[in-house]
């Protein structure tokens, strides 16, 4: 006698649909604000800049043209770009006034950054509202290093991006990182990271939130360089500093850090090519800038991928936006072999900005009406 084998009820080939549906629909409570407010993970210091970009760009000036940079530490100097800096560098007063003219914003360049993360402050300071006069946009060749410690990839993993910003740098983005933008964009749960224990018993985001933008907010435009700040003439450094700080330090960026196994990231050059992009379409003026850095870095980077490549990228660059090469300044001074002084941030401040009125004719240091 033969058994005849029984078809499994529709019921059960159903159940793996009825639970994705399931799974989708509940995971559709993660867009309420207050769930997003309270059970998603901490903000990033990253984040935390982004979000209070809207701070910023409600309080920029009235008058003067507003000029906001954008970098890595090494546009952390502009930070010191005090009245009492500026007074003391070697500028003449002409020059000097010619800063004071500007509106400064130095408060957005934050250490590691990468051309993804700058692209993600253009893009929300170009979004509707007020805009700036101008950005000064750094880049590094360590910014494009696919496998340094703050490309793309790790970018986007380590840090939670609005949907319009997550829209913008999808077509930016290899095949990996697309396929998690999607998920993202289909899971908000995940995206955000939300724990129901968070949504049910914390409260303290609200808080944080608003005393993180009036930190912001209060923060100062500039700030003196302190007492002890430490830096050293290019030709007068001594041996155990040029040893620890520029040799040791320049071996260590090449085999273990920002330029450990050097290759060229497409994703990262196109976030490069798309910041100008998304400037010219706003009809904002942008200025591209290469920060010096001492000999012995210069020396490392000369035996890396962008040894071949580097002239013709930034010559592509250059045919796309004002690119500033650092010439050799008269100030000469570096913290370590990767940062130029602050000392030297009126010099170069002051490059940047001449050079900037002179490309683009309708920046003037006249009173701003437009933008606004």
């Amino acid at each position: 006698m033969f058994c005849s084998m029984s078809r499994p009820s529709p019921m059960i080939l159903l159940t793996p649909l009825f639970l994705f549906l399931i799974v989708f629909v509940v995971d559709k409570v993660a867009w309420f604000p207050v769930v997003v407010q309270k059970g998603r993970a901490e903000q990033t210091p990253f984040e935390h800049l982004l979000r209070n970009i809207d701070t910023l760009k409600q309080s920029g000036p009235e008058s003067r043209p507003w000029v906001v940079f954008l970098g890595s530490s090494r546009s952390e100097i502009f930070q010191h770009l005090h009245p009492t800096s500026i007074e003391s560098s070697s500028l003449s007063k002409e020059a000097q006034a010619l800063l004071t003219r500007f509106h400064l914003e130095t408060r957005l360049p934050f250490k590691a950054s990468s051309t993804l993360a700058n692209f993600s402050f253009l893009e929300r300071l170009l979004r509707p509202g007020p805009r700036p006069d101008l950005i000064v946009l750094e880049y590094s060749p360590e910014m494009l290093n696919l496998n340094g410690p703050f490309n793309a990839a790790l970018f986007l993993q380590g840090n939670i991006l609005d949907r319009p910003l997550l829209r913008q740098i999808f077509p930016l983005m290899d095949l990996k990182s697309k396929l998690d933008i999607l998920i993202r964009l289909g899971f908000p749960a995940f995206h955000y990271h939300i724990r129901v224990e968070r949504v049910l018993t914390a409260g303290p985001d609200d808080f944080d939130s608003v005393l993180t933008g009036m930190l912001f907010a209060n923060r100062p435009p500039s700030t003196p360089l302190p007492d002890n700040y430490q830096d050293f003439a290019a030709g007068d450094i001594p041996s155990a500093i040029y040893q620890e700080r520029f040799l040791d330090y320049s071996d260590y960026l090449k085999n273990e850090f920002i330029l450990k196994n050097y290759i060229i990231s497409p994703v990262e050059l196109r976030a490069l090519y798309e910041s100008i992009a998304l400037a010219r379409k706003a009809k904002i003026p942008l200025v591209l800038w290469i920060p010096p850095i001492h000999q012995e870095l210069a020396r490392r980077l000369a035996t890396t991928e962008y040894a071949g490549r580097g002239a013709a990228i930034e010559n592509d660059l250059a045919d796309r936006a004002l690119l500033i090469r650092m010439p050799d300044l008269p100030c000469q001074r570096y913290v370590d072999s990767s940062h130029l002084s602050a000392r030297c941030a009126p010099e170069v401040a002051h490059l940047l900005l001449s050079q900037a009125k002179e490309f683009y004719p309708q920046l003037t240091t006249t009173i701003r009406t437009e933008n606004r």
